[in-house]
């Protein structure tokens, strides 16, 4: 029976880390950071970080924010498809993506 993963998520230093381990050996599953592992993922679809500076410098936040998200929701997508049993933990910077 394929296990589900168990997502953690919270702002920084609110201890995702440290309790994503222990309950990954607890549970004998593997622990994933999707911070580890995005900036792999963001290569794989054309991540700029001259244009996401060129869209904070535009726009602020706003502009930081609408370049990042379509990069965010496909770490998200192949996090979850590359390691479907297992504890992933995600900042909460991740938290309002929709995934479609």
């Amino acid at each position: 029976m394929m296990k589900l993963p168990i997502i953690l998520i919270g702002s920084l230093n609110s201890s995702k880390t440290s309790v994503g381990k222990l309950l990954a050996q607890q549970l004998e599953l593997p622990f994933i950071s999707l911070g580890d592992v995005s900036e792999k993922y963001f290569l794989e679809i054309g991540f700029n970080k001259t244009r996401l500076g060129e869209a904070l410098e535009k726009d602020g936040g706003d502009g930081y924010y609408r370049y990042i998200k379509p990069f965010n929701a496909y770490a998200i997508e192949r996090v979850l498809s590359e390691y479907p049993e297992s504890v992933i933990e995600f900042n909460v910077f991740y938290q309002n993506i929709t995934i479609v």
